[in-house]
């Protein structure tokens, strides 16, 4: 999952695609992000938006603030954890009109029953799976 995440902000430098970065809660259970993509993404990186609480980042007025300011209507999304991270905010999106494609391969449950929960539910929305390793 770490070398996917760090591939897609990879490609997103070399085809100059806007970046949103989020973290919740990264002073106490989270962690920082991954120090990795302040080399790659050295300007998202450092005006992430830190979410205090905040589960949902589509609910994180800063967070949704920046996505908007990029005036996109369609959104590559990962998350760190599928069934938290990242199955809320690409449905709230998606409810709101963006084209929203989840990167299932940088994202990851703990467990294959909520992992294929989160995708049932993307897809249920209309959200795309998009997985990197997907035969055909």
């Amino acid at each position: 999952m770490k070398r996917n995440t760090l591939a897609l902000a990879k490609t997103a430098k070399v085809f100059n695609i806007p970046v949103v970065l989020t973290s919740g809660q990264q002073e106490n259970l989270q962690g920082p992000l991954m120090p990795e993509l302040q080399d790659i993404l050295p300007e998202a990186f450092q005006t992430r938006i830190r979410r205090a609480g905040i589960v949902n980042a589509w609910d994180d007025p800063g967070f949704k603030k920046a996505v908007i300011r990029h005036d996109r209507k369609n959104i590559i999304m990962a998350g760190v954890i599928t069934d938290v991270c990242l199955v809320y905010p690409a449905i709230s999106a998606r409810q709101e009109g963006y084209n929203v494609q989840a990167v299932m391969d940088a994202s990851g449950s703990p467990f294959d029953i909520s992992e294929e929960m989160s995708r049932r539910r993307m897809e249920r929305v209309g959200c795309a799976d998009h997985n990197q390793h997907a035969d055909g």
